[in-house]
């Protein structure tokens, strides 16, 4: 082998080595970031506790720190259920179900259950100050409750959660309060799909093929940076997006009904208020995320096409409770969920529906 090829070997081979030295420092500088990022970037105290509505509450703190630790896992064809959870203000158990307060252990009470989002589930309160857990105490233990709200559920998929509880535990309530409008807006989703589709999509990409852990740090340091860099609100609220916003709010409103009249349970559908309707007093609140104002404006398409014959047999037992809140102070903390006073007034307000109905005793 003469000199000079020995020499091109030389030179390539230093040249390689130097190439894997970048990679692997590359490699090992964004493994220090994306580490450094999970230790640096943990949540602190929810700036809600802070809220003049909990000026003279104990337990706001406490409750907001559970909030933080309690997750959700996926679960098939309804997206996601809150894992197993036990605090001092925040309980859920192991099917994913909030603690409701129960006035007796008597079985022959109607039982009903409550469908929605974040709002009914409790978020801003604790277990005893839920919309259902009102409901309970204010019925003087009348009724017995059961909270199957999951934070972020649309109505759609509320309803598919009720049919696999039917098919699966045979659930049999006396009757289902539906209580959506804020997650079946437009804002951060496509219509008929909802907010971890675009997530699940992203974990699906990498595990769908064959796992590649070459450069893997690198590779998910550069994806968190691009998503960052374009993170954009999805969702549209032209006229058509917004009529057709109403128009799956009120078809799964429409199965679930049909679905509660298969299993003889009566059935109540709920508009739930946010801070951008009606007049509510907003002073407490420093910062308010007027993006979403726009979205809502499908509301009065709600209403309008209630008017319709595909939509009428819905009208006899829905309340409209966007007013539900004007001019009360300290009841919201964000666009949409409250405080316990909220929660209280809605369950008041559902409970004169209810009363007004023959159920079984």
């Amino acid at each position: 082998m003469t000199m000079k090829r020995k020499g091109l070997i030389k030179t390539i081979s230093i040249n390689l080595l130097v190439l894997l030295g970048l990679l692997a420092l590359m490699e090992f500088s964004a493994m220090l970031l994306l580490d450094a990022r999970r230790i640096f970037n943990q949540p602190g105290m929810d700036p809600r506790a802070n809220l003049a509505n909990y000026d003279q509450v104990s337990w706001a703190r406490q409750y907001y720190s559970e909030k933080q630790k309690a997750i959700s896992s996926y679960q098939s064809y309804y997206g996601w259920k809150r894992d197993r959870f036990q605090g001092a203000t925040l309980n859920i158990n192991e099917d994913g179900h909030r603690k409701t307060t129960s006035r007796s252990s008597d079985i022959h009470k109607p039982v009903i259950a409550f469908l929605g989002g974040s709002t009914m589930f409790g978020v801003g309160s604790r277990d005893e100050e839920t919309i259902p857990s009102y409901f309970v105490e204010q019925s003087n233990g009348k009724f017995e409750a059961i909270n199957y709200a999951e934070p972020a559920f649309s109505a759609f998929q509320s309803y598919i959660y009720l049919q696999v509880l039917i098919l699966r535990d045979s659930v049999r309530p006396d009757m289902v309060i539906s209580y959506d409008g804020v997650n079946n807006s437009g804002y951060g989703r496509d219509i008929f799909s909802h907010p971890r589709e675009h997530q699940m999509q992203r974990v699906l990409k990498g595990t769908d093929r064959e796992q590649s852990y070459f450069l893997g740090h690198t590779k998910a340091l550069i994806t968190k940076l691009k998503k960052k860099k374009g993170r954009k609100s999805r969702g549209s609220h032209t006229e058509a997006s917004l009529r057709l916003a109403a128009k799956e709010l009120l078809d799964s409103w429409l199965l679930t009904r049909q679905l509660c009249d298969r299993v003889g349970a009566h059935y109540v559908c709920v508009l739930q208020p946010n801070a951008f309707l009606g007049a509510p007093d907003l002073d407490h609140i420093p910062e308010l995320d007027t993006d979403r104002q726009p979205y809502y404006q499908y509301y009065t398409y709600v209403k309008d096409f209630l008017e319709l014959e595909a939509y009428r047999s819905l009208k006899e037992n829905f309340i409209d409770l966007t007013r539900a809140f004007d001019g009360i102070p300290m009841v919201y903390v964000d666009f949409s969920h409250t405080s316990p006073i909220g929660n209280e007034i809605i369950a008041q307000r559902i409970l004169e529906h209810v009363d007004r109905l023959e159920l079984d005793q």
